[in-house]
């Protein structure tokens, strides 16, 4: 072991060197005073879910060891980067396109689960680690669970600042938890706040069920409406309100952005010095040109 990189609630993290590959990898071990029954088979199901996954927005898994008399321990692909909540404050945000481009990968990451039959539990700025080239990656698959019929029942886990409604009440979930986890990320990363007011873990479970989120534009004024859009979506309280779908809530953030950089290069343009009347014309010239394209190809094809 080099180095202790980081801590959980029961586990230490540290950067290691593979002894046979010399590979940089990280150990995940179970604290002394976490061995109990019920911890160990999380990090089993943990093992277990990873090895099913291979994606590369999801951190990879080498080797688990859970019987090992140190502690059970799992070897993990190392990445160097920071967690998304370093950018969760109001003086730390990123820029909104890197943002985008952060919750995008991660959606990518959560999809590959969701296809696998696996619900992570526990999206969080923490769980969510950005290189410096602005490549994110889904971590801690700890209190993940599988939506497969015969799956053992298990109890409410999580982190209540990004809990859905149906997961802080112990209600059956499916991929829609995530997302909606993934909506208050995002609310998190372009605001700098939760999405709701609460002075204690009471009190924002009472918000979280009964009260609206807190609209983006309150928190910060300037954020596209393509993105509160989306988030207020992600956010509904019931799961058939949310996206249907990952490829849906992706298809959405895709569409959001190819909107702002039209927007922008609009704006750009009026900087530029050409009058909206101007601009106005000429986009319904290429409207009107497009359609002519058109109609003249089904007529070819037509004769065809």
């Amino acid at each position: 072991m080099v180095r202790k990189i980081g801590s959980g609630a029961t586990s230490n993290v540290y950067l290691a060197i593979h002894g046979k590959t010399l590979v940089s990898v990280a150990i995940k071990l179970l604290r002394k005073e976490s061995h109990s029954d019920t911890h160990k088979q999380m990090f089993a199901t943990e093992a277990s879910l990873r090895g099913q996954l291979d994606h590369p927005n999801i951190v990879g898994i080498h080797d688990a060891d859970l019987h090992a008399e140190e502690g059970a321990y799992l070897v993990l692909e190392y990445v160097d980067g920071d967690s998304l909540n370093k950018f969760g404050k109001p003086d730390t945000l990123l820029p909104i396109d890197a943002v985008i481009d952060a919750i995008r990968q991660s959606a990518e990451g959560l999809e590959h689960a969701s296809s696998k039959g696996i619900i992570h539990r526990d999206i969080k700025p923490d769980n969510l680690i950005r290189t410096a080239a602005g490549q994110v990656k889904v971590t801690d698959f700890g209190c993940a669970i599988t939506n497969q019929p015969d799956a053992a029942p298990v109890g409410v886990a999580g982190s209540v600042a990004y809990m859905s409604p149906e997961q802080l009440t112990g209600n059956p979930l499916n991929h829609q938890s995530d997302i909606y986890a993934l909506g208050a990320v995002f609310y998190r990363l372009l605001t700098g706040r939760y999405s709701f007011d609460a002075e204690s873990t009471d009190s924002a479970v009472h918000e979280i069920l009964n009260k609206p989120h807190i609209p983006v534009e309150a928190r910060r004024q300037g954020i596209p409406k393509e993105l509160t859009r989306i988030i207020d979506r992600a956010l509904q309280k019931k799961p058939e309100d949310r996206h249907g779908s990952w490829g849906d809530f992706i298809k959405e953030i895709d569409e959001a952005r190819t909107a702002m950089r039209t927007k922008y290069d609009y704006d750009f343009d009026m900087l530029r010095g050409f009058s909206e009347t101007t601009l106005s014309r000429y986009l319904a010239d290429t409207r009107e040109l497009a359609a002519t394209r058109e109609l003249a190809a089904r007529a070819q094809a037509d004769k065809s």
